[in-house]
């Protein structure tokens, strides 16, 4: 089955934007599910950060050159299957705002059996860029691993 998730961050142009980069770039254009960010308090319009650019290009992470932060709306949470906080805080802001939705918002970590905040790494160098990548990728790869896993089940159940 194919499922589009949407990660969120605060502001779009870090932690959410190398999320959404990454997971498509894991799954690959041909793949069935599909990621896009946005951001609880974005500017929409804004640039990815330059630290989020040099982290991804540091990866050899494909990016969008022209991506534009945007702020979450209503449509995305009737148009996502998850909706995937970096902070605790923002999955409870976004329950509370979305109370129809709730049930498709959780912290990114919560979807690997653990408990962490992403930390943002705005404003501070590029080590803490590289550190909060490091944290997005090994989620973002267990999680993928789970989804496998999981339709793997599902369709030898099937068969």
């Amino acid at each position: 089955m194919a499922m589009k998730f949407l990660f969120v961050c605060t502001g779009n142009t870090c932690r959410s934007p190398m999320a959404e980069m990454y997971f498509n770039y894991k799954v690959g254009q041909d793949s069935l599910h599909y990621a896009s960010s946005a951001g609880i308090l974005a500017y929409d319009g804004s640039p990815l950060s330059d630290n989020a650019k040099k982290v991804l290009c540091h990866f050899h992470i494909p990016f969008n050159q022209f991506f534009k932060s945007r702020s979450i709306k209503q449509e995305d949470m009737r148009n996502n299957h998850y909706i995937l906080t970096m902070e605790e805080y923002q999955s409870q802001l976004l329950k509370n705002q979305f109370v129809s939705c709730s049930k498709k918002i959780s912290l990114l970590s919560h979807m690997i059996d653990k408990n962490d905040d992403v930390t943002d790494p705005f404003p501070h160098d590029m080590e803490n860029y590289m550190k909060t990548f490091e944290q997005i990728k090994e989620y973002i790869d267990l999680f993928i691993n789970k989804l496998s896993s999981v339709q793997r089940t599902s369709h030898e159940r099937t068969l």
